[in-house]
């Protein structure tokens, strides 16, 4: 687990690269907001690769994650073939799992901050669990040394 100084501990964390193509945009010649959530679920999905917690893994063992809180703040846009840094950050995972998403530009100027907020459900009974589930916890903790 890292502490920063902004007293948040972030139990996983990683860098996630993107480069949009021509289909990403919008009429406006930037980045379509909506992509923003593909972009974010690539990132996550790389993240969660370190701790080999893959779709298949989670399918495997009877969990979905749906998203149940998104937020995003826009500060910057993204432009076509722009070098972008996703910096991915898991800082809550007991009760849920809550992703923080920091988007950069080639100049480390913020572009974006966003988070996402998932919750563990069963998928056969589509029943939400009260705690994450105990693999995921172990494999979070193991990392950390907790």
């Amino acid at each position: 687990m890292k502490k920063r100084t902004d007293n948040k501990k972030v139990y996983l964390e990683n860098d996630y690269y993107i480069k949009p193509s021509f289909y990403d945009l919008d009429p406006m010649g930037v980045v379509w907001h909506g992509n923003y959530i593909k972009f974010m679920e690539q990132a996550r999905e790389a993240m969660l690769s370190i701790i080999d917690y893959d779709y298949d893994i989670m399918t495997a063992k009877g969990v979905m994650w749906p998203i149940v809180k998104l937020e995003i703040k826009y500060i910057n846009s993204i432009r076509l073939n722009q070098n972008v840094r996703i910096h991915t950050e898991i800082t809550e995972y007991l009760n849920g799992m809550k992703t923080e998403y920091t988007f950069y530009d080639e100049n480390d100027k913020v572009i974006s901050k966003s988070s996402t907020l998932q919750m563990p459900i069963d998928s056969e009974t589509r029943k939400g669990f009260l705690n994450s589930p105990k693999d995921f916890v172990e494999r979070i903790e193991k990392l950390n040394k907790l």
